[in-house]
């Protein structure tokens, strides 16, 4: 090749190399390429040919190949290179690369499978749907799992990982219902999306070295896992989109940060912000009653998000609230404006579906409580009604006033007493949409309360409603149905 261009160099010839061809093209170019060359060509030369060449060709010549030939090729032909590749007998395993990588595992493949040093990949659904597969040790020297590796092998209850594994690709573990443990290698870099979705993982600690490249959702469908540990921070991973891969995980009770950063702590098994004392998050499996720790001020907006199993939440003496978001009283010049400004949304609390009450420390300055409601501190208005509050809910006296907070599906509760200090109609349209409530109890004027319930049945809010309404007589006593 030199030679060839310090030719063309000296010869002002121009180089051109077709390596597909293996062809050396040598051109002289400018003045010395005679402008008519191609004049020694004879123009006529085509005549030559005999214009009927083709004639010579029997015109049905292609008669003689089957109109069905490609019925010769199986059309699954594809699969019988995978077979071959993958599948060359029901107990081998297919390996590459001299060894470097794991390509197939026969889906009759049972019991522990201990792969053997040098294997440096598991390939893409290498053990897709190995459904008798129980335990696989991994060796030392592995870098790499692929995308859908383990994809449901739903006997797979043990894979031991080796220290120097840096990568498992998306949805590698995805279907293995009875893995129920898994201890990631401090080494570990990156996860994919939905790497362990659909497993039946039920604690894991995630290493400090993972990257910013993890893929999103990585426990989405996790309905197993309990217990998550966290170190105090990661290579490159931002702290909080781990902390939202968390949401995904409906039986978490309990996260764990092994070391205190600068951001977060753990307490608790909740996560707590640093920064600004705040509940960042609760794990949405946390049940009973919840106990939020002195020190803290504010909950995170979305910390409470789908949580199904608290029943009761405990506020100390630190709280300050964001507790209603601000909320101006029901019947204030600004209400309508802000509600409709706000899409109805008035407490973080109508996140906690199975809340019964709310207690408040005594010596809170902001907030009281009373009968399991959530009281501002003066005892004037009313702040919130538990979602799951059952029975008999009695207002407590000196309340004139409500925050609206969506209060039109508390479907436990069966009677309402309605406090002397409150005025005409306050509470009223609280109660529309309570199922099962079957008496509302008015201790102050009955008259002016009966009015407004008379009126609303007119329009047909409460016309199915079967709840007796009583003053603080007998004689005073109503119905639904007489109003009707």
């Amino acid at each position: 090749d030199s030679a060839a261009e310090a030719y063309a160099a000296r010869n002002e010839i121009s180089v051109r190399t077709s390596w597909a061809e293996g062809e050396l093209f040598l051109h002289k170019s400018g003045e010395d390429l005679d402008e008519d060359w191609n004049d020694d060509l004879d123009e006529d030369w085509t005549d030559d040919l005999d214009e009927d060449w083709t004639d010579d060709l029997d015109e049905d010549w292609t008669d003689d190949l089957s109109e069905d030939w490609t019925d010769d090729l199986d059309e699954d032909w594809t699969d019988d290179l995978d077979k071959k590749l993958t599948d060359e007998s029901d107990d081998t395993i297919v390996y590459r690369e001299d060894g470097a990588i794991l390509v197939h595992c026969p889906k009759n493949y049972k019991g522990t499978l201990n792969i053997p040093a040098g294997v440096k990949v598991i390939q893409r659904l290498a053990f897709e749907g190995c459904t008798e597969l129980e335990r696989v040790i991994l060796p030392e020297g592995l870098i790499y799992i692929g995308e859908g590796a383990f994809w449901e092998c739903d006997s797979l209850i043990e894979v031991q990982l080796p220290e120097t594994l840096l990568e498992i690709d998306e949805k590698a573990f995805y279907g293995c219902e009875k893995l129920e443990n898994l201890l990631l290698p401090g080494a570990v870099q990156f996860l994919g999306r939905e790497v362990f979705s659909d497993t039946g993982i039920k604690e894991i600690t995630l290493p400090p070295s993972l990257n910013s490249a993890c893929g999103e959702s990585i426990f989405r469908d996790c309905d197993k896992l309990q217990r998550v540990k966290l170190p105090g921070g990661f290579a490159g991973l931002e702290m909080d989109r781990c902390i939202r891969f968390l949401e995904d995980c409906k039986s978490l009770e309990e996260v764990v940060i092994e070391e205190n950063s600068n951001q977060y702590y753990s307490m608790d098994g909740l996560i707590m912000d640093r920064r600004w004392p705040e509940l960042h998050f609760c794990p949405r499996g946390r049940k009973g009653v919840l106990q939020i720790p002195e020190g803290i001020i504010s909950v995170a907006e979305y910390a409470f998000w789908l949580n199904s199993g608290i029943t009761g939440i405990i506020f100390p003496a630190s709280w300050k609230g964001n507790i209603i978001n601000d909320i101006p009283p029901y019947g204030c010049s600004i209400y309508e404006s802000w509600f409709e400004d706000n899409g109805g949304k008035a407490s973080l609390l109508e996140e906690l579906s199975e809340l019964e009450f709310v207690e408040v420390h005594q010596d809170n300055p902001y907030y009281a409580s009373e009968n399991g409601l959530l009281l501002s501190k003066d005892r004037k208005m009313l702040l919130y009604c538990p979602k799951k509050m059952q029975g008999v809910v009695k207002i407590p006296e000196g309340v004139d006033s409500v925050a609206w907070s969506k209060w039109n599906d508390r479907k436990f509760i069966t009677e309402i007493h309605i406090p002397k200090s409150c005025p005409e109609g306050v509470f009223i349209f609280m109660i529309s949409g309570w199922d099962s409530l079957r008496e509302v109890k008015i201790l102050g004027n009955f008259e002016l309360f009966g009015k407004d319930i008379q009126k609303l049945i007119k329009t047909g809010a409460f016309s199915k409603m079967p709840y007796k309404v009583s003053g603080n007589c007998e004689e005073s006593e109503k119905t639904g149905e007489a109003y009707e």
